[in-house]
This record gives C-alpha cells, sequence and structure tokens, in this order.
C-alpha cells in the first residue's frame, strides 16, 4: 500500500546560507512520498543557485516582492496537493524520522483532530551539533490555554490536514509576528491537536530572526492580542493572562515603550499577584536606564 502523499512548503527569505541544509533535512525523510515546495520570497542573495542545485527534485516559486513569511506559506498552500501539509522555516532542520512518526501518529487519531505536533532542540546558529535546550510537549493544549501561551511551538514542529488549515483561513498576512501563534488559536478553537513527546526538529537561533527583534514581536503580539481579546479575556486562566501581559511588558520595555511596559507588568501582577512583574514595574517606572541594567541581570539569572 502506497504512502499519501505529504506537502512539505519551505518560505525563505535571504536564507542561502541555511537553505540547502533544510532541504537535505526534508529529502532525507524517512517517509517517502513527498512533494517539497520552497516559496523564494524575492530573495537578493543568491537563493536561486541554491535552489538550482536541487532541481528536479523540489518545486519552486519566486515572488517578484518581499510580502512575509505568511504570505508565501499561503502560496505554498495554493500550489500543495497533498491531503498532509507541514511547513519548515529555512533555517530550521528536521530528524529524519520526523515525517514519518508523526504521520503515524495523526492518522491513527479521530477526526476531530487536525494536527500533532513534536518537541526540538533550541541551539545557536553556530552549533552544528545541534546542542541546545530540549523543549518536549507533555500535554494536549486546549483552545483556552494556547490563548494565553504559545506552547506547541514554531510551524516546524507540527504535521496538518491541509482542510482544517484552509478551514480556519490559512495564514493572517497583516500580522508581523506571531503568525504561528495565530494559527494554532484558530486550529485550536475549532479541532484537537495531539503533542507527540518526542524531538523531531532542529530549531536554530540569530539574531537575524523575527522572533530576535523585539519591536517586530512586540507588534506582532499586540495585533495577536486585539485580534482575540475578546477570547482572550473570557477564557483563559489568571495564570496564562498573568505570563501573556508579563511577555508583552518585557517586549514593550526593549522597544522602549515603557509607559506600556509598565501598563502590561500591572496588568500581570493583577491577574496573578505576579511578583516578578510588580518588581519589573516598580524598577520601570523609577527609571527605564536601571531597568535596562537589571533586565541584562534578569536574563543571565535565566541562563
Amino acid at each position: 500500500m502506497s504512502q499519501p502523499l505529504i506537502s512539505v512548503i519551505i518560505p525563505t527569505y535571504n536564507r542561502a546560507d541555511t537553505l540547502a541544509e533544510a532541504i537535505c533535512s526534508v529529502l532525507s525523510q524517512t517517509y517517502d512520498n513527498i512533494e517539497l515546495i520552497i516559496v523564494d520570497d524575492g530573495s537578493t542573495d543568491g537563493t536561486d543557485e541554491v535552489l538550482e542545485q536541487f532541481s528536479g527534485q523540489v518545486i519552486s516559486r519566486r515572488t517578484k516582492n518581499n510580502s512575509g513569511a505568511c504570505a508565501a506559506r499561503n502560496l505554498g498552500l495554493k500550489i500543495s496537493t497533498a491531503e498532509y501539509v507541514a511547513f519548515l522555516d529555512s533555517d530550521d532542520l528536521w530528524l529524519p524520522n520526523k515525517l514519518e512518526e508523526q504521520f503515524t501518529a495523526l492518522v491513527s487519531l479521530p477526526p476531530e483532530y487536525c494536527g500533532v505536533y513534536s518537541g526540538y532542540t533550541r541551539s545557536r546558529m553556530n552549533d552544528r551539533q545541534g546542542r541546545g535546550r530540549d523543549v518536549i510537549p507533555e500535554h494536549e493544549v486546549t483552545a483556552s490555554q494556547i490563548l494565553g501561551r504559545n506552547t506547541i511551538g514554531g510551524m516546524s514542529c507540527a504535521l496538518l490536514r491541509k482542510s482544517a488549515v484552509m478551514q480556519v483561513g490559512a495564514f493572517d498576512e497583516s500580522l508581523p509576528a506571531s503568525q504561528d501563534w495565530d494559527l494554532w488559536i484558530r486550529l485550536c478553537d475549532q479541532f484537537r491537536m495531539m503533542p507527540i513527546s518526542m524531538v523531531h526538529l532542529t530549531y536554530r537561533e540569530h539574531s537575524s530572526q523575527i522572533s530576535a527583534n523585539s519591536n517586530v514581536k512586540y507588534d506582532g503580539m499586540k495585533r495577536l492580542y486585539a485580534k482575540h481579546r475578546k477570547q482572550f479575556d473570557s477564557n483563559s486562566s489568571q495564570h496564562d493572562r498573568a505570563n501573556f501581559f508579563f511577555q508583552l511588558g518585557i517586549l514593550a520595555a526593549e522597544s522602549c515603550e515603557f509607559r506600556a511596559g509598565q501598563a502590561f507588568f500591572w496588568l500581570s501582577f493583577r491577574s496573578k499577584n505576579n511578583v516578578s512583574a510588580l518588581m519589573r514595574f516598580v524598577v520601570l517606572f523609577i527609571s527605564p536606564n536601571a531597568y535596562a541594567g537589571a533586565a541584562k541581570l534578569w536574563r543571565s539569572c535565566i541562563r
């Protein structure tokens, strides 16, 4: 019996230095029946030369202008022909058994499950062996829980039914960041997603990622909150609200939006007597410069 086709979509923009490795991690999958789609979102760094190396092995499309990862993913969805779809960021790497083990898990689940997601190893870009901290999901996340915190992870972690992604409207191209979180919220509102307590991905951190840009990430989280505020305020737990506002406060302060940072830290404190939020509120109120120094100390303590 032949394996069902899985569409793998890689959106990329100026990642010529990492794209080949990402592609190879897909072509090395133990699951054989793969349709690999690369959407080059207007790269200017020689990405086309990288893609030439894989001519005949991938379906590639290039956009004239850089429209963002969500637009590239949506274009990939339009091109894809499979019932199942997975996304890989062009600076991440899949382990060889990722698709096979996720597919086996997904087809064993009842139809209310739209997808599965796995754990990942977080490592620095210059660490070729992928050493880092493992993040492994242990419990199924509910619709109300995903509102307050993205416990699923990035797009590279999951295998999804394409019909479910299309049913909820695919990717919101207006969001500058937190696009994966937004999709998880909408999917979990109508379906269920099952975690697999295994590592199937190496997530490589570097300074040019959107997730490393406080201003863009802050803007994305603000828009995410505005989009889902009614549902967030009525359904999320006190703990999740406290965590969400705490993260917004940190991003606001890092973006030099000090009054907004104070407001979010105060909301975090009021949500669940978050002492860390109160401490940051006080320091930020006294002096933004003092907060910057204290933030470095707090980050070093976390490490």
